[in-house]
């Protein structure tokens, strides 16, 4: 019976232990389940966590980007609009200008018609002085045309040696940015392999770990492995937006270097615009006021003189209109024989039997001379008429089509202009 008891005792004893190592084995389990079951809830925590950061990083870069487009689209609309108002600005500036000139001619014009007397009187010394000045006129133009003609050479060599300065400078920046380009490529490529290596290496690390069912080996390693990829994916991510903001900064950069020299370019043609245009203003101030102080001169010294000056003054004038009458009249009176004797002439060498080769060479003869006394007309009547529009234009201040309108005489200068 003591036997039996210690017997029953014993597999007791044995039965308690082994419930107790199978309650103690639960616990054991139940906290190793637990703590695996939350670890891979912060694994799973921490990649959604990363998923959302790329996903905000992606839409804030997106953000930016339509943010620049908009700003670049308002940026246009507003030069559109500051373009269309300089064009009014500068259309309504130009008829105020011209209804101004318009004005001062037309008063000009009524003082002239008020003075015509006083202005046949100083015609009369103001011709002679507009021959002589003829020369000098021409002089003066040829040097301010060649003094023009080397300025506009210089501006425009200037503005080709600034194009093809832009045109290398653009090369050279493509270039970079190509290059740029290329470099982010290839190292996207490399890092995309370097991640898809490390991934296929946990994989086969996983596998045999779970071949060989080595839980303590796993565990160091998933770990391990953990923090090496959140490291690299950390560098790759703030690589790359360290790279998208370097992209940014140097496009804006560009836009904004792009926009300054458009801006230098307006302002430099505005100066340029505004040193001609006050040269050009000044000079024909100069010119004027100088005419005008001419005319003064020759009007008060014939003023000052005396009376028999002025009336030997108006004998010579007549003396030397009635010479040129005379003078006229002898060349048209000369010219009406000389053609009606050439006229007579060949038929009655013609009856006289002279050969057709000699009358051909007397017919050439009358064609090169009628050519040569053409010729020499012609000559004279545009010196008069290039005489004449520079007094109008000088003097009288027509416009050029008003000059060209009024046709040619060897009358009074003021026809076309006084009643």
């Amino acid at each position: 019976m003591k036997v039996e008891r210690q017997i029953r005792h014993a597999r007791l004893k044995q039965q308690m232990n082994f419930e107790r190592q199978c309650f103690l084995a639960g616990i054991l389990q139940r906290y190793a389940r637990g703590r695996l079951g939350r670890q891979r809830y912060q694994r799973l925590r921490m990649e959604h966590f990363e998923e959302m950061r790329l996903y905000q990083a992606a839409t804030k870069v997106q953000s930016l980007v339509r943010m620049d487009l908009a700003c670049r689209h308002v940026a246009k609309v507003r030069k559109v609009k500051k373009d269309r108002m300089h064009k009014a600005a500068t259309h309504i500036r130009k008829m105020y200008l011209g209804w101004i000139v318009k004005k001062s001619y037309v008063e000009m014009r009524e003082k002239f018609l008020e003075n015509q007397v006083h202005v046949v009187v100083i015609q009369r010394y103001v011709r002679g002085f507009l021959v002589r000045m003829r020369i000098y006129r021409h002089a003066l133009q040829a040097e301010s045309e060649q003094w023009a003609a080397v300025e506009m050479q210089r501006m425009f060599r200037g503005y080709l040696g600034r194009l093809r300065w832009e045109h290398h400078y653009e090369l050279s920046w493509n270039r970079h940015m190509a290059c740029a380009r290329i470099q982010t490529a290839m190292r996207r490529w490399f890092a995309r392999l370097r991640v898809e290596r490390i991934r296929q290496k946990a994989l086969q690390q996983k596998l045999a770990v779970g071949r060989r069912r080595f839980l303590g080996a796993q565990r160091i390693q998933k770990h391990i492995r953990g923090v090496l990829s959140r490291s690299r994916v950390y560098e790759l991510l703030r690589y790359l937006y360290s790279a998208a903001v370097c992209m940014q900064r140097m496009w804006r950069g560009y836009a904004q270097r792009q926009r300054v020299i458009k801006r230098v370019f307006h302002m430099r043609a505005i100066t340029i615009q505004a040193h001609a245009r006050g040269f050009l203003v000044r000079n024909r101030l100069y010119y004027l006021n100088e005419r005008v102080e001419k005319m003064q001169k020759l009007y008060r010294r014939y003023q000052t003189s005396s009376e028999e000056t002025k009336a030997a003054a108006r004998k010579s004038r007549v003396q030397r209109y009635q010479s040129s009458v005379s003078i006229q009249s002898q060349y048209r009176e000369h010219l009406r024989i000389r053609n009606a004797t050439r006229t007579e002439l060949r038929p009655v060498l013609r009856d006289l039997g002279a050969h057709p080769q000699e009358l051909e060479l007397f017919h050439a003869g009358q064609l090169v001379l009628k050519g040569s006394y053409r010729r020499v007309e012609r000559r004279w009547s545009r010196a008069a008429v290039k005489i004449q529009r520079a007094a109008r234009k000088h003097i009288f201040h027509m416009d050029i089509t008003d000059i060209r309108k009024v046709p040619f005489a060897h009358a009074a200068l003021t026809r076309g202009v006084m009643a």
